[in-house]
């Protein structure tokens, strides 16, 4: 069975944590990973954010199933497998 899994980006997150979590708004979807051969499977560990693109790990999936680094820019565009284990 395939199973997808998201990313998701919490818009008072990007902005510092600046604001009162009432605040923070809706959880928005940026990228479902597919898994192999192209992507990255069950997302791991913390995102990092560098100006507007955050950059991230997978625990598997990518060619040889065995996790990729990924970046994605906070508006969900430009999702790219930087490499593949």
């Amino acid at each position: 069975m395939k199973r997808n899994f998201v990313v998701l980006t919490i818009v008072g997150a990007l902005a510092g944590l600046t604001l009162p979590f009432s605040s923070w708004g809706q959880p928005t979807l940026l990228h479902e990973f597919a898994g192999e051969p192209d992507d990255g499977k069950d997302p791991y560990g913390s995102l990092t954010l560098s100006g507007s693109t955050l950059y991230g790990m997978t625990h598997s999936g990518g060619n040889s199933n065995a996790g990729v680094i990924f970046s994605i820019g906070t508006d969900g565009s430009g999702h790219t497998v930087l490499h593949h284990f």
